[in-house]
């Protein structure tokens, strides 16, 4: 079963594009599952951050499936990938007032470990 074995997010749009113009083996699917790729990183000299805010009452909650994210980073064998989520309360998926309450914060997040690199 492929939607067992992604995160989730093959939902919509994305199962259209590569059921139809992307890809059309099933198992190259894993090329663009963004779990699939945190939990096969491997490049030790550039561990990787990710920082996610999510909206608690988000009706998309289910369908992109971030806490999925915090687990492929868990199961990484390498230790190279951590992930950052946090699930802010009273926010759904608007994303004008979404971004624009946290962007500050990924802003200096990004710029702090950018300087790292």
């Amino acid at each position: 079963m492929v939607a067992l074995r992604f995160a989730g997010w093959l939902v919509g749009w994305l199962v259209r594009w590569l059921a139809g113009d992307g890809p059309s083996e099933r198992e190259s699917w894993k090329l663009y599952d963004p779990c699939e790729l945190i939990r096969s990183y491997n490049d030790i000299s550039r561990p990787l951050h990710i920082f996610v805010d999510q909206g608690a009452q988000d009706d998309k909650l289910q369908a992109l499936a971030s806490p999925n994210l915090v687990v492929a980073a868990q199961a990484n064998p390498h230790g190279l990938v951590t992930v950052n989520l946090r699930m802010q309360e009273g926010y759904d998926h608007d994303l004008v007032f979404f971004v624009g309450s946290f962007v500050a914060e990924h802003v200096a997040y990004h710029a702090e470990h950018l300087r790292c690199q």
